[in-house]
């Protein structure tokens, strides 16, 4: 929930308001599934920012791994492009507004929400500390990236 927060807020900075047209996309699939990989492991868990979890990853029977994000009442959030990159989990976050409101405007003639529909793209990495992960997500707008450490819920450190 931080980390989107803090996207949102870093965006509508960097953007003054409204990412260009070309950052935003039609609704994806979900594909929350990463293949069977070694490296798994230590990515498996309930992992908490600040305000609580931000994202779960659970084990399948077939040893790969699906990734899903707590439901929030503004925003449904789709995971697909699951994917190894060297030692880092990456993955595509898509999140799209549920509201009701109309955000028209003379660059926005379909009336959603301007940052509905933008690639996010995340990486996860080992943190510093046990049961610790860095979290970085990037945007088009945003390259510069929001950072933030994820606890594993029940893990000390």
């Amino acid at each position: 929930m931080l980390v989107r927060t803090l996207l949102i807020f870093a965006l509508a900075v960097a953007g003054c308001g409204k990412p260009a047209p070309s950052n935003r996309v039609a609704r994806q699939p979900s594909a929350p599934v990463a293949p069977n990989d070694p490296k798994l492991a230590a990515y498996v868990g309930d992992w908490a920012g600040k305000d609580g979890v931000e994202l779960s990853i659970t084990r399948n029977a077939d040893g790969s791994v699906t990734i899903s994000l707590p439901p929030n009442v503004a925003w449904d959030s789709v995971v697909n492009n699951v994917r190894f990159d060297g030692p880092n989990l990456r993955y595509d976050l898509y999140m799209y507004y549920k509201g009701k409101e109309d955000f028209t405007t003379i660059s926005n003639t379909v009336g959603d929400h301007p940052y509905s529909g933008v690639r996010n793209e995340v990486t996860l990495s080992n943190g510093d500390a046990p049961n610790t992960l860095k979290q970085r997500v990037v945007t088009k707008d945003v390259p510069q990236g929001v950072e933030a450490i994820l606890r594993r819920n029940g893990g000390g450190g």
